[in-house]
């Protein structure tokens, strides 16, 4: 039990690390997971290019298709390309975001016009929302830096304070058990200074019988 409150006091603390780190240099996740992505692109060309000169070289009887030797030139150019432009992933996944939002809003405004043409008084809200939808949608693939910055700084924000909570709760629930464990150390025969409390007690007692 203790050992487990200690671990989730320690999580609390990477999460309140994690989340300032986040705050400070919102870039850093999609600039780590760039370079991943960037270095086993080109690992895994470089498997494979070696694969087909040992082939070659060994005259083994496994066929070596120059076409394989092709794509995997292809994939070591474009691990290279995604390793030199750390910025490449966080760009695609927030055009793919604001590609959606825009698919996703715009289907909506056509129907929010529907519904006003039809004679329904319930087709203001629809349309705020969906526009508001479809302007972020714009947003997003206009500014993709810009916005990718402000979701990891808001999740920076979550995550240290989700941090600080746990960290409080666990830091709370440490010092009560450590008050429990006390209690009960006590009440089985160990004082406060981890000395048998036993002898001590019929100290006492004897005292009480001679003053009787």
């Amino acid at each position: 039990m203790k050992d487990m409150l200690s671990n989730y006091v320690l999580g609390a603390l990477a999460c309140i690390v994690m989340g300032i780190a986040i705050i400070i240099r919102p870039h850093i996740i999609p600039e780590v997971l760039n370079t991943a992505v960037g270095v086993i692109l080109i690992a895994w060309a470089a498997v494979g290019i070696l694969r087909f000169i040992i082939i070659k070289a060994t005259d083994s009887d496994k066929e070596a298709s120059v076409f394989s030797l092709l794509g995997n030139l292809i994939i070591l150019v474009a691990g290279i390309y995604v390793f030199i432009n750390t910025d490449l992933l966080e760009k695609v996944v927030m055009l793919a975001l604001g590609l959606y939002l825009i698919c996703s809003g715009l289907p909506k405004v056509v129907s929010s016009f529907k519904l006003r043409s039809a004679g329904s008084d319930k087709w203001v809200f629809p349309l705020v929302t969906s526009l508001c939808t479809l302007i972020l949608g714009i947003v997003v693939i206009l500014c993709p830096s810009q916005a990718s910055g402000t979701i990891m700084r808001v999740f920076g924000f979550v995550l240290t304070a989700s941090g600080i909570v746990n960290f409080m709760s666990g830091f709370s629930a440490t010092k009560a058990y450590k008050k429990i464990e006390k209690e009960l150390a006590y009440a089985g025969g160990k004082g406060k200074d981890k000395r048998s409390t036993h002898a001590e007690d019929k100290a006492n007692a004897v005292d009480v019988e001679e003053a009787d």
